[in-house]
């Protein structure tokens, strides 16, 4: 019985890394930093907004939704522009695609909320 315990501890343990490991290299957290931030607010644990790359889609999730938003991304080397609006009920994702380049997120909720960001999409 000892054995048998101990060989199922062994295998949990060893393959725990394998559940666990983030391989994906084409994940980017994107920081998007409010426009207006309060007077008193002097750290980023207030930011209620989370934005992910990957593979050509940009993943937003707000911790308190803040109702409907407007999402706009520009592609500032071409001038490529997508626009969404969408609820912060939930994630939302959106696809702006692989092409490299620099853009630029600008984002606005109907709670008053204002953020912008920049994301970097190298060359392969």
């Amino acid at each position: 019985m000892k054995l048998r315990f101990l060989i199922i501890a062994i295998l949990i343990l060893t393959g725990s890394h394998w559940t666990y490991a983030d391989t994906d290299d084409r994940k980017n957290d994107v920081e998007l930093t409010p426009r207006n931030p309060r007077p008193r607010d002097n750290s980023t644990s207030e930011i209620n907004l989370n934005c992910t790359y990957v593979d050509g889609v940009l993943i937003f999730k707000f911790h308190v939704p803040e109702g409907k938003a407007k999402l706009t991304v520009v592609n500032l080397d071409n001038g490529q522009r997508h626009d969404a609006t969408f609820l912060t009920f939930n994630s939302y994702s959106h696809y702006i695609g692989d092409e490299p380049g620099n853009y630029r997120i600008d984002l606005y909720t109907s709670a008053g909320g204002a953020y912008f960001g920049y994301l970097t999409i190298p060359r392969q």
